[in-house]
Formats: structure tokens, sequence, C-alpha cells
């Protein structure tokens, strides 16, 4: 009788173990759809965005939304909020750059319009400061509007050279044309 009563303890932990195994192997997979739910969001997102209206302040959400997701910033997306969580994931991240690449396409933007402008303001600002200036920018009536195709009307005249210069390469970056006529 003791032997039983043993052979079905030890019959019941190797269940418990296979049970827990189970257990992580369904979160695991939880895990692994919700990130592919969320990659898919983005995809059909930038489908979308190709199909339609484009604005340089539609490029500029859209890829801050991309960085929300790099930086796994998980509120509602706001862009103000994003720009200022993009210097605190600099300053945590010294001396390496978040690795997301949403995030290294805009440093390597605000890098580029930072050469071209070593004398402009944009070069006294952070990162996350330069793209909330540009958004401000962007914000306003003249840029509102949209129009489409797979062009990017720029307008220049209306912006400071640094924000033409930060536009153009996240265009670039989404592959789409510039149009500055």
């Amino acid at each position: 009788l003791a032997v039983a009563k043993k052979d079905l303890e030890l019959a019941v932990a190797k269940k418990d173990a296979e049970l827990a195994k189970k257990d992580n192997e369904v979160k695991d997979a939880q895990l692994e759809k919700k990130d592919a739910e969320a990659e898919l969001k983005l995809v059909n997102h930038k489908y979308l965005q190709a199909r339609g209206s484009m604005t340089s302040r539609g490029v500029l959400e859209y890829q801050l939304q991309g960085v929300a997701y790099d930086l796994s910033i998980q509120r509602r997306f706001n862009a103000t909020q994003t720009c200022n969580e993009m210097d605190k994931a600099l300053a945590s991240a010294s001396p390496n750059l978040p690795s997301g690449p949403w995030f290294q396409r805009l440093h390597s933007c605000y890098e580029q319009a930072k050469a071209a402008h070593p004398g402009a303001p944009l070069a006294g600002l952070s990162m996350g400061e330069a793209y909330r200036d540009l958004y401000g920018e962007l914000s306003q009536e003249i840029h509102g509007s949209g129009w489409t195709g797979l062009n990017v009307k720029v307008l220049k005249s209306q912006l400071k050279p640094e924000h033409a210069t930060l536009v153009e390469c996240l265009v670039l970056n989404m592959g789409l044309q510039v149009d500055d006529s």
C-alpha cells in the first residue's frame, strides 16, 4: 500500500510538472500572438497610408507610431509624448541607441538634418525636442490638407530649412517620393 501511494504521488508530481510546462507554452504562444497582431496592425496601417492621402505630418505621425511600438509605449498614441519618450530612451540607453528600426530611422534623419544645418536652432535641440518642434510646425493649418498618390508634397517655403530636411528624410525612409513642386 505504501509503494502504491508513493507511485501515485510520483505520477501526480509528474503530471503537475507536465501541466506547468504546458501552461508556460500557452503563455509564450499568447505573447507571440499579441506581438504578431501588433505587427500586423502596423503593416495594415502602412498599407492604408500608402494607398491614401499623404501629408508631411502624416508621414511624421506614422513613423512616430513606429517609434512608440519600438519603445513599447502602452498608452494611446500621442505624438508629443512619443517625442518625450525618445529623449528618455536616449538618456537611459547611453552609450548605445535603442535598437528598434523606427527609432533608428528617426535618429538617422535627425543626425542628417543637424549635419546639414549646423547653425540652425535644431542643432541645439535634443532628438525629441527636434521632432516635437517639427510636429508643431506641421500641425499648422497650411500642412494639414492631404493629397493623393505616392508622392508627398513638401512645402519647403513654409518650413524651416532643417525641418524640410527632416521631412524629406522621413519620406524617403518610407520608400515614397518627395514632390517639391
